[in-house]
């Protein structure tokens, strides 16, 4: 089918927006898993306290990152060799099932060590179908969208990440405000998975009435088994070998920057005078202002090297440290705002830059392959940072 230039710009405009859901609901799921920690260890770890428990969290939401990279490999051959509409639709079906499950889980107290066995196997299912539901998002978009608007649309797909933390540290908040620390670990720590799960579920059926890309109608080649396509886009891998370190070590960075802010909860209560619920306030704030962020400079991309962006990014965050250490030190709720406002900046910056230069590393016929293969690598190496720190600082 042709599109003039304008219904082009509508339907990629329409396909960053379903991306931007998608890409929301993955992160708003992360971060609820990440900033409940401390309830979760009480929950499903009774018999470990303190921070025996928190660790024995962090290395469940560490093994969902382990496999990862199993389901953006995965899904990323389904996606290139049997279309990207096929993998974007299941991805959702299977986010929603586990964030569902995970939420009507017996506890620790109810069935004993079942319950920390069935929350390690949603959290595996949940890993399978987030480390492919960024990947298949920027494949999509980039397939879809003329050059001229990648930055603007990939900065509306990243803005739903912000969106989706946002999201997750309002409910968060919520719920510490109604709910005292007792009632959240015998009963509200469920309402914000099963929020998540519904939200999913509704994504679903909006996210099925999406096109599949030309790009990949035209690349298309003849089906074949899904062993030999896994086989194949190997084999393709190991021609990219360059491009693949080049993606890992970028996105290495970015996953570094995402997980420890999902441990400041844990860390910032432990060792500075803020209790949780002025925690999760305060990155209720920065999320907002990451939303207008990530808007922003994908805007400003568009006319600026993305590459220049990426840079100033890397260089920003690295000469900004000891001021916002010294945020962190003056102990007041402003500064709590300012610390985490500038440290979602310094993600915008380098997400934004990065996004595009990583959708484009890789040939059509294996780009949603590669693309999962180094993102989740990468996520699965910085996800034992939480777990790593709780060690040492306990």
């Amino acid at each position: 089918m042709e599109y003039t230039k304008s219904q082009s710009d509508k339907k990629s405009l329409r396909i960053a927006i379903l991306a931007a859901i998608g890409s929301g609901l993955e992160y708003y799921d992360f971060v609820v898993y990440g900033m409940m920690a401390r309830y979760l260890g009480d929950i499903f770890f009774p018999s470990h306290q303190g921070f025996t428990g928190v660790m024995q969290a962090f290395s469940i939401f560490a093994l969902g990152y382990f496999v990862r990279p199993v389901g953006g490999i995965l899904f990323g051959v389904i996606a290139d060799h049997y279309g990207r509409k096929k993998a974007f639709i299941t991805i959702m079906l299977i986010m929603a099932f586990s964030t569902l499950g995970i939420g009507l889980l017996p506890t620790y107290k109810e069935k004993g060590l079942l319950a920390p066995i069935l929350l390690i196997t949603l959290r595996l299912i949940q890993g399978i179908s987030f480390g492919a539901e960024l990947p298949s998002a920027t494949t999509l978009v980039s397939e879809s969208s003329n050059k001229g608007l990648l930055g603007k649309l990939f900065g509306l797909v990243l803005s739903g990440t912000s969106c989706g933390s946002l999201l997750a540290a309002l409910v968060l908040t919520s719920l510490t405000s109604m709910f005292d620390y007792k009632q959240v670990v015998e009963m509200a720590w469920r309402i914000p998975f099963l929020f998540g799960g519904i939200l999913a579920i509704a994504a679903y059926y909006i996210r099925k009435s999406v096109y599949e890309t030309s790009e990949f109608l035209v690349d298309q080649k003849q089906r074949k088994t899904l062993l030999k396509e896994l086989s194949s886009a190997i084999d393709l891998l190991k021609g990219h070998t360059t491009n693949l370190l080049i993606a890992f070590g970028l996105t290495l960075f970015l996953a570094t920057l995402i997980i420890i802010n999902l441990y400041f909860p844990v860390f910032i209560s432990k060792y500075f005078p803020y209790d949780l619920p002025t925690i999760y306030k305060s990155m209720s704030i920065s999320m907002i202002f990451s939303f207008l962020f990530m808007i922003i400079i994908g805007f400003l991309s568009d006319y600026v090297s993305k590459l220049k962006i990426l840079l100033f990014g890397v260089v920003g965050f690295m000469f900004s440290i000891p001021f916002m250490k010294w945020l962190l030190e003056y102990n007041h709720t402003a500064t709590l705002n300012l610390f985490f406002i500038t440290y979602q900046f310094w993600i915008s910056v380098f997400f934004v830059g990065y996004l595009p230069i990583l959708s484009r590393l890789f040939p059509t016929k294996i780009r949603c392959t590669g693309i999962a293969c180094a993102y989740n690598i990468a996520f699965s190496v910085a996800s034992t940072i939480p777990t790593v720190s709780t060690y040492f600082f306990s």
